[in-house]
């Protein structure tokens, strides 16, 4: 038994040293909404974000291609309550994203309000910086001004960028992981 963990350690051990020179991924599940207050109509999506790969590539910088090679993954998007273009979409359904940022965000907070060289992130008061997708899929929503989504393709109602911040974890997983770590630790002495 001892030699299996011994052989366990030294593979360990060797994966950490050939993957020490790259960065590894921390993707982290993520919400974005937008909402039409006059209308009441609202998109909501659920994806998960590389944030090592947006620090190191993107924050600052910008971003514009197509979602395969994106540090976005598992992307979803409900729109509900529009004249026109209800429904959900996946991320097959979208041919590219565009993330733009001119001064580092925190990705770990909301990004909505954080300073950038003019103005806030998630504002379009000016061009500097932006979030948007772009469907590929008949009916979809589609980036049509910073920050703001139409629906239906362009056609349909717009839709502003109220919020962009990481999913909180429960606090039940918390406890979990907590719980598990001491359980480690006791089975080990």
């Amino acid at each position: 038994m001892r030699l299996n963990c011994g052989v366990f350690a030294l593979s360990a051990a060797a994966a950490l040293a050939a993957s020490a020179g790259s960065a590894s991924a921390v993707v982290v599940p993520f919400i974005a909404e937008w909402a039409n207050p006059a209308s009441g109509a609202t998109a909501v999506a659920y994806f998960d974000l590389d944030i090592a790969d947006v620090n190191a590539n993107y924050n600052p910088g910008s971003y514009l291609l197509s979602f395969a090679g994106s540090p976005l993954s598992n992307f979803t998007i409900t729109v509900a309550g529009a004249s026109s273009g209800n429904g959900t979409w996946v991320q097959s359904d979208f041919g590219t994203v565009y993330l733009v940022t001119t001064l580092a965000l925190n990705p770990l907070v909301e990004w909505v309000g954080q300073p950038q060289a003019v103005g806030t992130w998630g504002t379009n008061t000016n061009l500097t910086h932006d979030f948007n997708i772009f469907a590929s899929t008949a009916g979809g929503p589609i980036g049509t001004w910073y920050y703001e989504l139409s629906t239906n393709e362009g056609l349909g109602e717009t839709l502003f960028l109220t919020s962009f911040r990481p999913v909180p974890a429960p606090a039940g997983v918390a406890v979990l992981g907590l719980t598990g770590l001491v359980a480690v630790g006791r089975r080990r002495r």
